[in-house]
């Protein structure tokens, strides 16, 4: 069964991280294919799965950070994302 956050990524994305929910680095380049396809809210589901799993993953953090300054996300949390990567 599909997971709900993953409908917005690509369909290759979307299979790989249904089939292997708990790999960081499916999180990891579903969450780059989102963000490339400009869509920062499924690169920032798809980075936060992927951090819950490999916290201090520099593409994933990179890819947070990102997605919360194109949503428009407060200053200091941006600043908090882009200290962390």
């Amino acid at each position: 069964m599909k997971s709900p956050s993953t409908t917005a990524f690509s369909a290759p994305s979307r299979e790989a991280a249904d089939g292997a929910p708990n790999d960081y680095s499916v999180w990891m380049m579903a969450a780059v294919d989102a963000g490339s396809a400009d869509d920062p809210r499924a690169a920032l589901d798809a980075a936060r799965r992927g951090l819950a799993l490999q916290p201090r993953d520099p593409d994933l953090l990179r890819v947070q950070a990102l997605a919360l300054e194109d949503l428009g996300a407060p200053d200091d949390e941006v600043e908090r994302a882009m200290a962390a990567y």
